[in-house]
């Protein structure tokens, strides 16, 4: 893949979207990101560890450290 297609993709695909079509559960926050529980299959989470800034359209698992973008979901 070259760049300008992978920066298209960043752009154009909603993280939040991507979530929740595989199946994600989300809950919106006060402070307006959303959480969830991790969904990789490496780190087992009982709560909702997993945040999306669906602004920045960015997300971070403080359980296991995981974080990026759509290409990294």
């Amino acid at each position: 893949m070259n760049d300008d297609l992978i920066q298209r993709i960043k752009r154009e695909i909603s993280l939040l979207s991507l979530a929740a079509s595989s199946g994600v559960k989300l809950k919106r926050l006060a402070s307006g990101e959303y959480e969830c529980r991790c969904p990789f299959p490496d780190h087992e989470d009982k709560t909702a560890s997993c945040h999306i800034n669906a602004e920045k359209n960015l997300f971070h698992c403080k359980g296991c450290g995981k974080g990026g973008d759509v290409i990294r979901w």
